[in-house]
């Protein structure tokens, strides 16, 4: 999701929301686990599973599903920022331990 682009928190921090979507091909429902890899610092939080440190979502069998997530820098972290556009790939594995898929994307911060 880009509008808008970031949300500079009250802390000092920024926030981005990006909408993921998830496919099980599979004909019973999976478990899948979500992180960041390449954005030091940053914290992960998928709506409807607020207060999981690592959340697990649950996709029926055969079926997409479409889930939003906030990635949070603090101040400190959204300060070592090298570039307003960094480059970061989401990871998704499933629980079963068969799949894991890395999709590249920025995250959005203001102009350096």
């Amino acid at each position: 999701d880009r509008n808008p682009l970031y949300v500079k928190l009250s802390d000092g921090g920024i926030r981005n929301g990006y909408t993921i979507k998830l496919l099980n091909k599979a004909y019973a429902p999976r478990d899948f686990t979500l992180a960041t890899k390449g954005l030091p610092g940053a914290t992960l939080t998928v709506i409807g599973h607020d207060k999981e440190a690592g959340p697990t979502v649950t996709v029926p069998a055969d079926a997409l599903q479409s889930i939003k997530v906030y990635v949070t820098l603090d101040k400190q972290a959204s300060a070592a920022l090298p570039a307003a556009d960094t480059n970061f790939s989401f990871v998704v594995t499933s629980e079963d331990g068969g799949t894991q898929a890395e999709h590249e994307t920025t995250f959005q911060g203001p102009d350096r």
